[in-house]
């Protein structure tokens, strides 16, 4: 296979770790190093924190399209926001430019947002309340243990096949209709006994899983995990699944684009 070759096919990138572990930084030195290679490409990336923009003053200023450089940013915050970025970003990406969603899994949680504020015209933390509140006067001698902690009791509440065609209806077409490269990234929780046999089999290993959607590890055929390793101050790259290319465990993270797309990938 040739090095032409291997550039076209196209990423689908999951990177999950705690704050402050260069999720982001990753991919703005990924786009650093394409920008000055002259590779041409463009970076649309979805922000759901805020923190982009920031980034790119402080750090990435050659980054910014005013200074001459490849990353647009499309700041979000309310679900129609999100639908709104992805059809930019389905509109102007072309092969082998990137998608990025930062911070992914917020899009899980704004959907519900949007859900329960368009039918039942409430927040979501007063919807919640209020749902616990009628259980409890009814009864309810469910809300206990493992149920309480994964609001179980809840079910019923939401519409649950509904909020998931939503989120499907954005996540779906930038994973499988873009041409463009997508690189995501999502926050960690702990795995536990609550968790699915599946989740627990895959994610048990490494103690953590993404957080979000639970189907969001499943639409990458890259998953990586940025941890912190036992040098304090120093991280680490851990593979938990890369389809056909080499693992990395717990290896020092130092520069995404050197260790892994050019050496790993080939780029």
């Amino acid at each position: 296979m040739t090095t032409r070759t291997r550039r076209l096919l196209r990423e689908r990138i999951l990177v999950e770790g705690m704050k402050g572990s260069s999720k982001s930084y990753q991919w703005l030195m990924l786009a650093r190093f394409l920008l000055k290679r002259g590779d041409g490409v463009s970076f649309r990336v979805i922000d759901t924190d805020n923190a982009i923009e920031r980034m790119l003053e402080s750090e990435f200023p050659d980054l910014i399209p005013e200074e001459g450089g490849n990353v647009y940013i499309y700041p979000v915050y309310e679900w129609p926001e999100y639908v709104e970025a992805k059809n930019i970003l389905l509109r102007e990406a072309q092969q082998g430019d990137w998608n990025v969603i930062d911070m992914a899994d917020n899009a899980w949680k704004a959907v519900q947002s949007y859900f329960v504020s368009e039918v039942y015209k409430k927040d979501i933390g007063d919807y919640f309340l209020q749902a616990r509140i009628d259980l409890r006067a009814k009864g309810d001698k469910t809300a206990k243990g493992k149920e309480a902690k994964n609001l179980q009791p809840m079910k019923g509440w939401i519409d649950w096949p509904v909020v998931n065609k939503l989120y499907d209806d954005f996540m779906l077409p930038l994973v499988y209709r873009s041409k463009a490269h997508l690189y995501m990234t999502a926050g960690v929780s702990v795995v536990s006994r609550d968790d699915d046999e599946d989740t627990r089999g895959l994610y048990g290993p490494f103690g953590v899983k993404p957080t979000g959607q639970k189907n969001l590890a499943h639409q990458v055929h890259t998953e990586f995990l940025f941890q912190q390793g036992d040098r304090q101050g120093k991280w680490e790259i851990t593979t938990i699944k890369d389809r056909g290319r080499r693992y990395y465990d717990h290896a020092p993270l130092l520069d995404l684009p050197k260790q892994y797309f050019i050496g790993v990938v080939g780029w």
